[in-house]
Protein backbone atom coordinates (compact mmCIF):
# COMPACT_ATOMS: atom_id res chain seq x y z
CA UNK A 1 0.00 0.00 0.00
CA UNK A 2 1.50 3.37 -0.94
CA UNK A 3 1.86 6.11 1.68
CA UNK A 4 -0.84 8.40 0.25
CA UNK A 5 -3.46 5.65 0.26
CA UNK A 6 -2.44 4.54 3.77
CA UNK A 7 -2.82 8.06 5.17
CA UNK A 8 -6.15 8.54 3.37
CA UNK A 9 -7.57 5.32 4.79
CA UNK A 10 -6.27 6.18 8.26
CA UNK A 11 -7.97 9.58 8.12
CA UNK A 12 -11.19 8.02 6.87
CA UNK A 13 -11.05 5.48 9.70
CA UNK A 14 -10.64 8.28 12.25
CA UNK A 15 -13.45 10.44 10.87
CA UNK A 16 -15.79 7.48 10.85
CA UNK A 17 -15.45 7.34 14.63
CA UNK A 18 -13.93 3.84 14.63
CA UNK A 19 -10.63 4.80 16.21
CA UNK A 20 -9.78 2.62 19.21
CA UNK A 21 -8.59 4.27 22.39
CA UNK A 22 -7.35 3.17 25.80
CA UNK A 23 -8.07 5.16 28.96
CA UNK A 24 -5.14 5.57 31.32
CA UNK A 25 -4.78 7.47 34.62
CA UNK A 26 -1.44 9.14 35.31
CA UNK A 27 -0.26 10.53 38.63
CA UNK A 28 1.11 14.02 38.07
CA UNK A 29 3.34 16.02 40.43
CA UNK A 30 2.17 19.08 42.33
CA UNK A 31 2.90 22.28 40.47
CA UNK A 32 4.56 23.63 43.63
CA UNK A 33 7.24 21.76 45.54
CA UNK A 34 6.32 22.26 49.20
CA UNK A 35 9.13 21.02 51.44
CA UNK A 36 8.84 20.05 55.08
CA UNK A 37 5.10 19.35 55.16
CA UNK A 38 3.93 15.79 55.82
CA UNK A 39 0.64 16.21 57.67
CA UNK A 40 -2.14 18.60 56.67
CA UNK A 41 -5.36 19.68 58.36
CA UNK A 42 -8.29 21.13 56.39
CA UNK A 43 -9.84 23.68 58.72
CA UNK A 44 -13.53 24.67 58.67
CA UNK A 45 -14.12 27.27 55.96
CA UNK A 46 -15.59 30.72 56.36
CA UNK A 47 -18.78 31.58 54.45
CA UNK A 48 -19.05 35.37 53.96
CA UNK A 49 -22.04 34.92 51.63
CA UNK A 50 -24.56 32.12 51.24
CA UNK A 51 -27.93 32.40 49.55
CA UNK A 52 -29.87 29.41 48.31
CA UNK A 53 -27.94 26.40 49.68
CA UNK A 54 -27.32 24.85 53.07
CA UNK A 55 -23.67 24.56 54.16
CA UNK A 56 -21.96 25.04 50.76
CA UNK A 57 -18.59 25.08 52.53
CA UNK A 58 -18.97 21.46 53.70
CA UNK A 59 -19.05 20.09 50.15
CA UNK A 60 -16.06 22.12 49.00
CA UNK A 61 -14.08 21.22 52.12
CA UNK A 62 -14.78 17.56 51.38
CA UNK A 63 -13.62 17.98 47.76
CA UNK A 64 -10.34 19.48 48.98
CA UNK A 65 -9.81 16.71 51.53
CA UNK A 66 -10.59 14.00 48.95
CA UNK A 67 -8.16 15.55 46.45
CA UNK A 68 -5.38 15.74 49.03
CA UNK A 69 -6.05 12.17 50.14
CA UNK A 70 -6.08 10.80 46.59
CA UNK A 71 -2.77 12.48 45.81
CA UNK A 72 -1.14 10.30 48.46
CA UNK A 73 1.45 12.93 49.35
CA UNK A 74 0.22 14.23 52.71
CA UNK A 75 -1.37 12.60 55.74
CA UNK A 76 -4.68 14.25 56.61
CA UNK A 77 -5.53 14.92 60.24
CA UNK A 78 -8.09 16.95 62.15
CA UNK A 79 -5.74 19.48 63.70
CA UNK A 80 -2.09 20.47 64.15
CA UNK A 81 0.43 19.03 61.74
CA UNK A 82 2.91 20.72 59.46
CA UNK A 83 0.39 22.50 57.26
CA UNK A 84 -3.18 23.75 57.21
CA UNK A 85 -5.66 24.63 54.49
CA UNK A 86 -8.00 27.54 55.05
CA UNK A 87 -10.88 28.50 52.81
CA UNK A 88 -13.64 31.00 52.21
CA UNK A 89 -16.78 30.37 50.18
CA UNK A 90 -19.24 32.80 48.55
CA UNK A 91 -22.40 31.28 47.06
CA UNK A 92 -25.38 33.05 45.55
CA UNK A 93 -28.41 31.63 43.72
CA UNK A 94 -31.27 33.84 42.52
CA UNK A 95 -34.37 32.96 40.48
CA UNK A 96 -36.15 36.00 39.03
CA UNK A 97 -39.51 35.71 37.28
CA UNK A 98 -40.68 38.20 34.68
CA UNK A 99 -42.42 38.79 31.38
CA UNK A 100 -41.23 40.16 28.10
CA UNK A 101 -43.35 41.31 25.18
CA UNK A 102 -43.66 39.19 22.09
CA UNK A 103 -45.68 39.82 18.96
CA UNK A 104 -48.25 37.28 17.87
CA UNK A 105 -50.07 37.55 14.58
CA UNK A 106 -53.68 36.55 13.95
CA UNK A 107 -54.81 36.08 10.34
CA UNK A 108 -57.95 35.14 8.47
CA UNK A 109 -58.04 33.53 5.01
CA UNK A 110 -60.85 33.04 2.55
CA UNK A 111 -62.54 29.67 2.20
CA UNK A 112 -61.42 27.89 -0.98
CA UNK A 113 -64.11 27.43 -3.64
CA UNK A 114 -64.22 25.79 -7.03
CA UNK A 115 -63.96 29.20 -8.64
CA UNK A 116 -61.13 30.28 -6.32
CA UNK A 117 -59.40 27.21 -4.81
CA UNK A 118 -56.48 29.20 -3.35
CA UNK A 119 -57.01 30.60 0.20
CA UNK A 120 -56.45 34.35 0.20
CA UNK A 121 -55.53 36.62 3.08
CA UNK A 122 -58.54 38.68 4.21
CA UNK A 123 -56.99 40.41 7.17
CA UNK A 124 -54.03 40.24 9.55
CA UNK A 125 -53.65 41.69 13.04
CA UNK A 126 -50.67 41.82 15.39
CA UNK A 127 -51.02 41.44 19.16
CA UNK A 128 -48.45 42.16 21.82
CA UNK A 129 -48.58 39.63 24.66
CA UNK A 130 -46.41 38.93 27.68
CA UNK A 131 -44.20 35.81 27.59
CA UNK A 132 -43.27 34.60 31.10
CA UNK A 133 -39.65 33.69 31.80
CA UNK A 134 -37.38 32.83 34.71
CA UNK A 135 -33.86 34.21 34.94
CA UNK A 136 -31.45 32.00 36.88
CA UNK A 137 -28.27 33.50 38.30
CA UNK A 138 -25.62 31.44 40.06
CA UNK A 139 -22.31 32.60 41.49
CA UNK A 140 -19.61 30.66 43.34
CA UNK A 141 -16.33 32.09 44.54
CA UNK A 142 -13.79 30.08 46.51
CA UNK A 143 -10.55 31.21 48.12
CA UNK A 144 -8.20 28.44 49.28
CA UNK A 145 -4.93 29.02 51.15
CA UNK A 146 -2.16 26.54 51.97
CA UNK A 147 -0.23 27.52 55.10
CA UNK A 148 3.01 25.94 56.26
CA UNK A 149 3.54 25.81 60.01
CA UNK A 150 6.97 26.29 61.57
CA UNK A 151 6.54 26.37 65.32
CA UNK A 152 4.41 29.40 66.15
CA UNK A 153 5.04 30.94 62.75
CA UNK A 154 2.64 30.56 59.83
CA UNK A 155 3.94 30.89 56.26
CA UNK A 156 1.42 31.32 53.46
CA UNK A 157 2.65 29.11 50.62
CA UNK A 158 -0.06 29.87 48.07
CA UNK A 159 -3.58 31.22 47.73
CA UNK A 160 -5.90 30.32 44.86
CA UNK A 161 -9.07 32.33 44.24
CA UNK A 162 -11.46 31.27 41.51
CA UNK A 163 -15.07 32.01 40.61
CA UNK A 164 -17.79 30.70 38.31
CA UNK A 165 -20.94 32.38 37.02
CA UNK A 166 -24.22 31.23 35.51
CA UNK A 167 -26.84 33.40 33.84
CA UNK A 168 -29.58 31.42 32.10
CA UNK A 169 -33.04 32.48 30.97
CA UNK A 170 -35.75 29.88 30.53
CA UNK A 171 -38.94 30.85 28.69
CA UNK A 172 -39.68 34.26 27.22
CA UNK A 173 -39.42 35.07 23.55
CA UNK A 174 -36.54 32.66 22.92
CA UNK A 175 -38.14 29.76 24.76
CA UNK A 176 -35.16 27.80 26.07
CA UNK A 177 -34.61 24.38 27.58
CA UNK A 178 -35.22 23.08 31.06
CA UNK A 179 -34.43 24.94 34.24
CA UNK A 180 -30.91 24.44 35.65
CA UNK A 181 -30.72 22.40 38.84
CA UNK A 182 -29.24 24.51 41.63
CA UNK A 183 -27.39 21.67 43.37
CA UNK A 184 -25.96 20.29 40.12
CA UNK A 185 -24.70 23.74 39.12
CA UNK A 186 -23.09 24.19 42.53
CA UNK A 187 -21.34 20.80 42.46
CA UNK A 188 -20.02 21.38 38.93
CA UNK A 189 -18.72 24.81 39.89
CA UNK A 190 -17.19 23.46 43.11
CA UNK A 191 -15.28 20.72 41.26
CA UNK A 192 -13.89 23.29 38.81
CA UNK A 193 -12.78 25.90 41.36
CA UNK A 194 -11.06 23.39 43.66
CA UNK A 195 -9.20 21.61 40.87
CA UNK A 196 -6.54 24.29 40.36
CA UNK A 197 -5.75 24.42 44.07
CA UNK A 198 -5.35 20.64 44.35
CA UNK A 199 -3.07 20.53 41.31
CA UNK A 200 -0.94 23.33 42.72
CA UNK A 201 -0.28 21.86 46.18
CA UNK A 202 -0.63 18.08 45.79
CA UNK A 203 0.05 15.30 43.29
CA UNK A 204 -3.10 14.54 41.33
CA UNK A 205 -4.42 12.08 38.79
CA UNK A 206 -5.16 12.93 35.19
CA UNK A 207 -7.09 10.72 32.78
CA UNK A 208 -5.82 10.51 29.20
CA UNK A 209 -7.29 8.85 26.13
CA UNK A 210 -4.48 7.22 24.13
CA UNK A 211 -5.42 6.67 20.50
CA UNK A 212 -4.31 3.41 18.88
CA UNK A 213 -3.15 3.10 15.31
CA UNK A 214 -4.80 -0.32 15.11
CA UNK A 215 -1.72 -2.09 13.74
CA UNK A 216 -3.07 -5.44 14.92
CA UNK A 217 -6.68 -6.28 15.67
CA UNK A 218 -5.67 -8.91 18.21
CA UNK A 219 -3.26 -6.54 19.95
CA UNK A 220 -5.86 -3.77 19.99
CA UNK A 221 -8.36 -6.07 21.70
CA UNK A 222 -5.77 -7.03 24.33
CA UNK A 223 -4.81 -3.39 24.95
CA UNK A 224 -8.43 -2.37 25.44
CA UNK A 225 -8.72 -5.13 28.05
CA UNK A 226 -5.61 -3.99 29.91
CA UNK A 227 -3.38 -6.89 28.78
CA UNK A 228 -0.51 -4.66 27.70
CA UNK A 229 2.36 -7.15 27.97
CA UNK A 230 0.55 -9.74 25.82
CA UNK A 231 -0.30 -7.06 23.26
CA UNK A 232 3.31 -5.85 23.21
CA UNK A 233 4.56 -9.35 22.40
CA UNK A 234 2.19 -9.58 19.41
CA UNK A 235 3.16 -6.13 18.18
CA UNK A 236 6.89 -6.90 18.43
CA UNK A 237 6.35 -9.90 16.16
CA UNK A 238 4.22 -7.82 13.77
CA UNK A 239 6.85 -5.06 13.66
CA UNK A 240 9.56 -7.57 12.76
CA UNK A 241 7.60 -8.60 9.66
CA UNK A 242 6.04 -5.29 8.66
CA UNK A 243 7.47 -2.61 6.38
CA UNK A 244 7.01 1.13 5.95
CA UNK A 245 3.91 2.75 7.44
CA UNK A 246 2.63 -0.57 8.80
CA UNK A 247 5.87 -0.97 10.75
CA UNK A 248 5.54 2.59 12.09
CA UNK A 249 2.01 1.78 13.26
CA UNK A 250 3.30 -1.28 15.13
CA UNK A 251 5.97 0.80 16.86
CA UNK A 252 3.40 3.45 17.75
CA UNK A 253 1.00 0.93 19.31
CA UNK A 254 3.95 -0.59 21.17
CA UNK A 255 4.58 2.88 22.55
CA UNK A 256 0.96 3.06 23.70
CA UNK A 257 1.36 -0.29 25.48
CA UNK A 258 4.42 0.89 27.38
CA UNK A 259 2.93 4.29 28.13
CA UNK A 260 -0.11 2.55 29.65
CA UNK A 261 2.17 0.33 31.76
CA UNK A 262 3.76 3.51 33.04
CA UNK A 263 6.60 4.09 35.47
CA UNK A 264 10.04 5.24 34.41
CA UNK A 265 10.88 1.97 32.65
CA UNK A 266 7.54 1.93 30.82
CA UNK A 267 7.88 5.54 29.70
CA UNK A 268 11.47 4.97 28.54
CA UNK A 269 10.21 2.13 26.35
CA UNK A 270 7.27 4.24 25.14
CA UNK A 271 9.61 7.06 24.12
CA UNK A 272 11.91 4.62 22.33
CA UNK A 273 9.09 3.08 20.31
CA UNK A 274 7.43 6.41 19.52
CA UNK A 275 10.81 7.62 18.27
CA UNK A 276 11.11 4.58 16.00
CA UNK A 277 7.64 5.29 14.62
CA UNK A 278 8.49 8.96 13.98
CA UNK A 279 11.70 8.04 12.17
CA UNK A 280 9.65 6.01 9.68
CA UNK A 281 6.60 8.26 9.52
CA UNK A 282 6.69 11.73 11.16
CA UNK A 283 2.88 11.89 11.39
CA UNK A 284 1.46 14.52 13.75
CA UNK A 285 -0.13 11.91 16.01
CA UNK A 286 3.18 10.05 16.38
CA UNK A 287 5.09 13.24 17.15
CA UNK A 288 2.46 14.33 19.67
CA UNK A 289 2.66 10.95 21.42
CA UNK A 290 6.45 11.24 21.62
CA UNK A 291 6.15 14.69 23.18
CA UNK A 292 3.47 13.54 25.63
CA UNK A 293 5.50 10.54 26.83
CA UNK A 294 8.57 12.75 27.26
CA UNK A 295 6.58 15.18 29.42
CA UNK A 296 5.14 12.32 31.47
CA UNK A 297 8.63 11.01 32.15
CA UNK A 298 9.66 14.48 33.29
CA UNK A 299 6.65 14.51 35.63
CA UNK A 300 7.56 11.11 37.11
CA UNK A 301 11.08 12.36 37.88
CA UNK A 302 9.69 15.58 39.40
CA UNK A 303 7.27 13.60 41.56
CA UNK A 304 10.10 11.41 42.83
CA UNK A 305 12.12 14.50 43.74
CA UNK A 306 9.14 15.96 45.60
CA UNK A 307 8.65 12.75 47.59
CA UNK A 308 12.35 12.62 48.49
CA UNK A 309 12.31 16.26 49.57
CA UNK A 310 9.20 15.70 51.66
CA UNK A 311 10.90 12.77 53.40
CA UNK A 312 13.87 15.02 54.19
CA UNK A 313 16.31 13.32 51.85
CA UNK A 314 18.63 14.63 49.15
CA UNK A 315 17.51 14.74 45.52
Amino acid sequence: MNRTLFLFLSALFFVAGCTSTVTVRFRRPAKLSIKGVKTVAVRPFEVPLNHGLQNPDAHIRQLVADGIREGGYYDLQDGGGDGIINGRVWWLWVEQNGEEPIVQTETKYSTPTKQDPIPRLIWSKDYVVGAPFTLYRGFLKVELTFIKLAGEREETVTTVTDARYLVQKVGGAAGGGGAPDRLTVFKNFAAQVTREFIERVSPYYETLELVLAGASGQATSLIKNGKYEEAAEILRNEAARAQGDAKAACYYDLGVCWEAIGGLDGLDEAIRHYQLAVEIDPADSYCEALGRATRLKRDVLKLRRQEIEQAGGET
